[in-house]
């Protein structure tokens, strides 16, 4: 009876369980997160009107480049470790998953007080903050509730830059308050674009987002025609470096609003008034726009020092128009929803062209700190030599082939048609033309009598050795096609 009686003891005295959720989302989304910020910092108990049980946790995710840990106590430092040390232990248990992440997870309160689930009526300040991989990526719009947006809003932005770069053949620009550095995968592919600068103030997440800007396996493979060198800089925007003066364009995407009004002031000085580039592209939110957020309360951002309606937005673009000799266009991203067009985009945008006044300053001060420095792998053979290897690659390729061989199966048969279309329908291949093909044919192999074909004597080993000058590094490039094999079997009329 004492046994049982003891059993129930220790039963009854185990401390509740409490549930923690974590948010369903894609494993892509997932993966983009920091191993050590999946969930903890909404979590935490918040009441109305109450800043939290732990209020320096509302302060120290690394978003935008404004957090230092060195202001936190000894005893907030203590805390905000032991959460991390969780978090970490929760992400290493639901990286695993293949669609979506949905895992309750469970933890004694004595081991992290004060963890409760999120109620689905949090407004859209709070729940901004719970994703924590960037200022860019973390401001996401699309919050429960509110309206939804494919793609994502920090992608349309991002889109929408690459495209302005384009429009102008940008061939070197900066970008500013660049953070998870994120924006690099579609700027570089902008063609034109050879020189990239990333700055931002917030050295310790340029240096967790280096692999971000490195080439991925393929772009070695199928390689950029113009090289492209991408310099990560800690740095401070309101200061200028040599290494980004004389650039053509800058972008400041979701920055401003991060700033105090003296910071932004000497930003926009910086940029306007100092490096003066010819283009400038200018994101932030439209306030006008947060109606459309059930409970809404405050900013959609926990750093936002303010969010301007598109009337205050205009009218400090039109100051530095005026101030420094620049016109402004308009446009945004993040459409409002059927019947709300009136309150304007998400997203607004300020594309600002310079028409007048002094050109940039020239220095050669490097204020900056080098994070990393990157070169793009690059097209180095000229077009002609290009074309010379993808022609001789694929005439090889032939020679194993029934098709190109008559019953004498000493001579190889290659219609000129064939060798046009495969070499013209690879990647890149609207660089040449029919012409062009048949000229480095007629340079190299002989005609039969029609002139329609080539010939190839195949007991000749001069003529099939494969040492034909091609670069072997750039034979997987050349037989894939832009991902297809060589089509044997297409005919067509090139005459």
């Amino acid at each position: 009876m004492l046994a049982v009686a003891y059993l129930w003891y220790l039963l009854s005295s185990k401390k509740p369980v409490t549930p923690v959720a974590v948010h369903e989302e894609t494993v892509a989304e997932f993966e983009e997160k920091k191993v050590y910020k999946p969930l903890a910092y909404n979590a935490l108990p918040q009441q109305e009107g109450d800043p939290g049980k732990y209020p320096a946790f509302n302060h120290c995710e690394s978003v935008g480049g404004k957090t230092d840990l060195s202001e936190l106590s000894e005893a907030q430092n203590n805390q905000m470790h032991h959460t991390m040390h969780y978090e970490s232990s929760v992400t290493q248990h639901v990286t695993g998953c293949s669609d979506h992440v949905d895992h309750q997870l469970q933890k004694e309160t004595t081991e992290l007080p004060g963890l409760e689930m999120r109620s689905s009526g949090d407004s859209v300040h709070d729940q901004t903050q719970e994703n924590t991989t960037g200022k860019n990526h973390g401001e996401e719009e699309s919050v429960s509730g509110g309206p939804k947006f494919s793609p994502p809003v920090y992608i349309q932005r991002y889109k929408l830059v690459k495209k302005i770069m384009q429009e102008h053949t940008i061939e070197s620009m900066v970008d500013f308050g660049s953070n998870d550095c994120k924006i690099t995968r579609w700027l570089k592919d902008v063609e034109t674009l050879t020189n990239l600068s990333l700055v931002d103030i917030d050295g310790e997440t340029l240096r967790s987002s280096i692999n971000m800007v490195k080439p991925l396996n393929c772009e070695f493979i199928i390689r950029r025609q113009y090289p492209l060198t991408v310099k990560v800089l800690e740095g401070n925007a309101g200061e200028l470096d040599g290494r980004v003066a004389g650039c053509q364009a800058a972008s400041l995407v979701e920055v401003v609003e991060h700033l105090e009004p003296d910071v932004l002031k000497q930003v926009t000085h910086c940029v306007f008034g100092r490096l003066r580039p010819p283009l400038v592209v200018v994101t932030t939110p439209n306030a006008d726009f947060n109606i459309l957020f059930p409970n809404f309360t405050g900013f959609r951002h926990w750093d936002h020092k303010f969010e301007w309606t598109r009337e205050e937005f205009h009218h400090w673009c039109e100051c530095i128009c005026t101030q420094h000799g620049y016109s402004v266009s308009y446009t945004g991203v993040g459409d409002a929803p059927v019947g709300m067009s009136h309150l304007g985009f998400c997203s607004q945008v300020g594309i600002f062209t310079k028409v007048s006044g002094k050109p940039g300053e020239s220095t050669d001060e490097e204020v900056y700190k080098l994070v990393e420095e990157v070169v793009y792998p690059y097209e180095e053979r000229t077009s002609g030599e290009q074309l010379a290897d993808r022609v001789d690659y694929f005439v090889n390729s032939c020679l194993g082939h029934e098709r190109y061989i008559p019953d004498s199966g000493t001579v190889a048969v290659i219609p000129v048609t064939d060798i046009a279309q495969q070499v013209m329908t690879c990647q890149d291949g609207e660089r040449w033309t029919q012409d062009g093909v048949m000229k480095y044919l007629q340079s190299k192999y002989t005609f039969n009598v029609d002139g329609r074909s080539i010939m190839i004597d195949l007991l000749d080993e001069s003529s099939s050795d494969g040492d034909d000058g091609y670069n072997d590094e750039r034979r997987q490039e050349d037989n894939s096609c832009d991902g297809q094999r060589w089509n044997f079997d297409t005919e067509e009329n090139w005459a």
